[in-house]
């Protein structure tokens, strides 16, 4: 195991040691300990065998656990940074194909409508193993924001929901942002009546009961963001921690938000 192993931890009653590692002592321990940190739930649920994904400045990383005994398990840490990399920029490069050809292509010839939404979350939720579902939420002209597609979602239950701006994270109109668990719940938190319906058709719709972490992508027009793209991750809260989710992010934020300022994209997606 220390062969093939980068660092190995044995961890038991909020204790830890260091059996093996690449890396100076000191290192090693902030790595595991930002591990903790990020899968908190996740430990709390798992035993047996299972497997993480750390992100840790320059580096990626597998880890293994195996729980050896009753409340001892053992973490042995690979850094995969290489193979992340080009399976990144495989998946990326695998989806700006689909999206010229298929969605770009499409509104150029002016054959989009609504229902295409559909199929470019459809495709994100495939080519990319962090996300598990994916919404579009859009300003509509009476100002509200309304759902206008999901993919593993309800739509037909979140299309009654009229979301004000307040409704939302103000940081979420300026940026890509990635809001975790408790973030996620917070920002539909129950302190009014109205609060309270809104997380009801979510839970029941929504699945907001399983999202563990969201990533919020602006869209612009005309420097306004007038909606976004949301995906969800159901299983780790660190799932879009990794440099490279948040740079395809960006670029698909910009991507869209051009065919929203120069094609009729958004008007056609509010029909």
């Amino acid at each position: 195991m220390y062969k093939l192993s980068d660092i190995v931890v044995l961890y038991w009653n909020d204790k830890v040691e260091i059996l093996h590692s690449n890396y100076k002592k000191t290192e090693a321990e902030i790595i595991f300990k930002i591990f903790l940190s990020s899968n908190k739930m996740r430990l709390i649920n798992e035993t047996g065998n299972d497997y993480f994904e750390l992100e840790y400045k320059d580096k990626y990383f597998k880890i293994d656990m195996v729980e050896i005994n009753k409340g001892y398990k053992l973490f042995a840490f690979q850094d995969i940074s290489l193979t992340k990399e080009y399976e990144n920029y495989t998946h990326f490069f695998t989806f700006i194909n689909y999206l010229v050809k298929a969605f770009i292509r499409k509104i150029v010839s002016g054959s989009f409508n609504k229902k295409d939404w559909y199929y470019f979350l459809k495709k994100i939720v495939i080519v990319f193993d962090e996300v598990d579902s994916a919404s579009l939420i859009l300003e509509d002209k009476d100002g509200y924001f309304r759902y206008i597609s999901v993919y593993n979602h309800n739509l037909q239950g979140l299309k009654s929901l009229r979301l004000f701006k307040e409704d939302f994270v103000p940081e979420r109109f300026e940026k890509v942002t990635v809001l975790k668990l408790d973030e996620v719940l917070d920002e539909f938190h129950f302190n009014d009546k109205r609060r309270e319906e809104i997380t009801k058709v979510l839970i029941k719709y929504g699945n907001l009961p399983r999202i563990k972490s969201l990533m919020s992508i602006p869209i612009f027009k005309n420097n306004k963001c007038v909606g976004f793209i949301v995906l969800d991750n159901w299983d780790r809260e660190d799932a879009f921690d990794n440099k490279f989710m948040k740079k395809f992010a960006k670029t698909i934020s910009q991507i869209i938000s051009n065919l929203f300022s120069f094609t009729a994209i958004y008007e056609e997606s509010l029909k």
